[in-house]
């Protein structure tokens, strides 16, 4: 059993949706259940059907309780963190709120994994998704140092630092949005990727963790540019345009505007 949630949105702002555990067990209750009727041959409610159901509502109450108590438990939270559970800048990067979720995030980077992999091979790809994810959830913690309830989950950093990398390894590679189908060049969606990540930290725009997904590109970045520091020298006009907004994200934050 996958249970995931019952959360929407990639920033977890409240803490146990009890009505949505609720929803969840109802409904997975009647699904086993009508199986198990189907099975034995009887009808729902039939004789000894009700004797039958509370020690399975019990095992299931049970574990929608431990499943939702491990998510409290590994997810990104500010009060958290500040108060000792540093493994929770890690873990949250392997848990997501519902399918689409994880699908989006599986999705990219299955297009992107694969560069990234035919140039270091798989141990440095692993090394460059781990770093991206610890420099989303580093980013967003500083970000947001003075809001103990923000709460986050989600592999975003880690595959923005990906997607980072894979541009800066092939910089003639092109991209198109799925309702604009015209190519541009990797780096320019890049770009204008991480200054709209700027603009929505400072908008706090939609239930979006834009601050992980800005760390995690500029974990990326650097890592990629450490493994492979002549990129500096044979593509320096796009390694310079991708730097200048993570410039200008530290300027303004230094300035007071974010």
């Amino acid at each position: 059993i996958l249970f995931i949630g019952p959360f929407d949105g990639d920033v977890i702002w409240d803490a146990v949706n009890i009505k949505g555990v609720d929803r969840f067990l109802e409904r997975f209750w009647n699904l086993a259940w009508s199986t198990a009727d189907r099975q034995d041959g009887r009808q729902d409610g039939g004789p000894g059907a009700s004797a039958a159901e509370e020690p399975f509502r019990r095992q299931m109450h049970r574990l929608v309780h431990d499943v939702t108590e491990d998510f409290e438990r590994y997810k990104f939270n500010i009060s958290a963190i500040r108060a000792g559970q540093k493994d929770r800048m890690f873990t949250s990067g392997f848990l997501h709120v519902d399918g689409s979720h994880l699908l989006l995030n599986m999705f990219t980077l299955y297009f992107f994994a694969d560069v990234v992999i035919r140039w270091f091979g798989a141990g440095k790809f692993l090394i460059i998704y781990l770093i991206s994810l610890v420099a989303g959830s580093l980013l967003a913690l500083s970000f947001h140092k003075k809001e103990p309830f923000y709460s986050a989950v989600g592999a975003s950093g880690a595959v923005t630092g990906i997607l980072y990398a894979a541009i800066l390894l092939q910089p003639d590679m092109r991209l198109a949005l799925m309702f604009i189908p015209i190519p541009f060049p990797a780096y320019v969606l890049g770009i204008a990727y991480l200054l709209y990540s700027i603009y929505g930290m400072k908008k706090r725009l939609g239930n979006i963790g834009h601050t992980a997904h800005f760390g995690g590109a500029v974990g990326g970045y650097v890592t990629t540019l450490v493994f492979m520091p002549s990129i500096v020298t044979t593509h320096p006009v796009m390694v310079l345009l991708l730097a200048l907004p993570i410039i200008l994200l530290f300027i303004l934050e230094k300035m007071g505007r974010l």
